[in-house]
């Protein structure tokens, strides 16, 4: 702003203010001038002046104001049109290119969403494999009852690969799960390490007792189960062979037999001796049954003849012992005697009746009233009474045998076999007690 008034500012064009600090200066400097001006009628002239210096300033400022106001409306105005005129030119065309663009923003926003969904699908299923990979082999730690089992899982479980392609962000995740499921497949060797080396403990000591038992000795030697099972074997072979020997002498056996011999050498002698002394029985009990029916039958004809004929009890009696002993013998005996030797006779008589008599006919059936056994009684000093116990752990053993046989081991040097309804000793059970305790090692 020059000399300008407000009367003569130009018009149609924008005035423009001198520096802002310099205007500003002297307004302050005019308003300082006049500010302590005392109005009065002394000084009226003079305040006159002053408020129309003042006034004119202003004014002009008011002035450039309103000019420049209507100068830039008309300008604004001016722009809107032309600028009106401008857009229509080009809003057609960047709305057509806005809506396709709009298209295929829509179709990368889809694109980027089916993507997330896609990526998200991807990471449940590799989190699905890790988790069915965890599961599988813990399942089977769990089932996994002996070493080697466990060493086939380390090696499945070292052959699994973990790639970038098969796991992607979640590899690491998949390392860590196996780094898990290998921590636990070893926890567990070392539990089953523990159980068999308990067992093997058990077994040691369960094996020291049995050389106990059968050697009546502590066992002072290495802690080797298959070495004290060896003297056990042993000591049961001699024992059984002295058991054998003694039974072949029990049963009165001729032959020279000694415990240089194998053990299946002395059972097959005594073998060969209980099956002719068996055949030696069998004939001779048979001969005294034909024996016993003759006798018995001649004493029934007797028996009936005297009945039928009216002969008296002591002529009876008297047919009863025979020719060699004749009724008159009896005669003399008062009546508690005579009843006495007669029931004494017919507990003889009842004993003869025993055998059979499928071969005896009717008419020489006995006579019931003469049958009356007496009781057998024990003598005292034959009665059992029980002077101790001992507790004893036995195992009932099956075996693939086509006979169906079932072994009982009451200890290493003890067992029976039952078959059928009898249940015999087993000499040589040294066969038996090795492939029990090769049983028990891989139970």
């Amino acid at each position: 702003m020059a000399k300008e008034t407000a009367k003569n500012l130009p018009k149609s064009q924008v005035v423009k203010l001198e520096s802002y600090p310099e205007v500003m200066e002297r307004f302050q400097l005019l308003a300082k001038k006049y500010a302590n001006l005392v109005v009065t009628k002394e000084t009226y002239k003079e305040s006159l002046k002053a408020r129309a210096e003042l006034r004119e300033e202003r004014y002009l400022i008011q002035n450039i104001i309103k000019n420049n106001k209507g100068v830039l409306n008309e300008a604004k105005k001016k722009m809107e049109s032309d600028g009106a005129a401008l857009i229509d030119v080009v809003l057609p065309v960047e709305n057509e290119i806005d809506t396709r663009l709009k298209a295929v923003e829509a179709e990368k926003a889809e694109e980027k969403r089916l993507a997330e969904v896609a990526k998200q699908k991807l990471a449940a299923e590799r989190m699905e494999k890790i988790s069915k990979l965890q599961t599988g082999f813990m399942s089977e730690i769990i089932e996994a009852s002996t070493i080697p089992q466990l060493d086939v899982l380390n090696e499945k479980l070292s052959a699994f690969e973990v790639t970038d392609k098969e796991f992607g962000d979640l590899k690491l995740s998949c390392e860590q799960t196996i780094a898990g499921i290998s921590f636990y497949i070893n926890q567990a060797k070392e539990r089953i390490e523990k159980e068999i080396e308990a067992e093997k403990q058990l077994r040691l000591s369960e094996t020291k007792r049995d050389y106990k038992l059968e050697s009546g000795e502590e066992w002072y030697g290495e802690d080797d189960i298959d070495q004290i099972q060896q003297k056990i074997a042993a000591v049961i072979n001699t024992k059984a062979k002295a058991k054998v020997i003694d039974e072949y002498h029990d049963l009165g056996g001729e032959v020279d037999i000694h415990d240089e011999m194998t053990l299946d050498e002395l059972i097959g002698h005594v073998s060969t001796l209980k099956f002719e002394l068996a055949e030696f029985a069998k004939k001779k009990k048979l001969e005294e049954k034909q024996a016993k029916k003759a006798r018995v039958k001649l004493a029934f004809d007797r028996m009936y003849i005297f009945n039928n004929a009216g002969i008296s009890d002591s002529e009876w009696i008297g047919s009863m012992l025979g020719n060699d002993y004749p009724g008159k013998m009896i005669e003399g005996l008062t009546d508690a005697e005579f009843t006495t030797f007669k029931d004494n006779l017919i507990a003889i008589d009842a004993e003869i009746t025993k055998v059979d008599f499928e071969e005896i006919p009717i008419e020489h059936a006995p006579i019931k009233s003469f049958g009356r056994t007496p009781k057998k009684i024990k003598p005292k000093e034959f009665e059992i009474s029980i002077t101790g116990t001992r507790e004893a752990t036995i195992h009932y053993v099956a075996t693939n045998e086509e006979e169906l046989n079932s072994y009982t081991r009451h200890s290493a040097t003890n067992w029976t076999v039952t078959m059928g309804e009898s249940e015999e000793q087993v000499y040589d059970c040294e066969e038996l007690e090795a492939l029990f305790q090769g049983y028990i090692k891989t139970k």
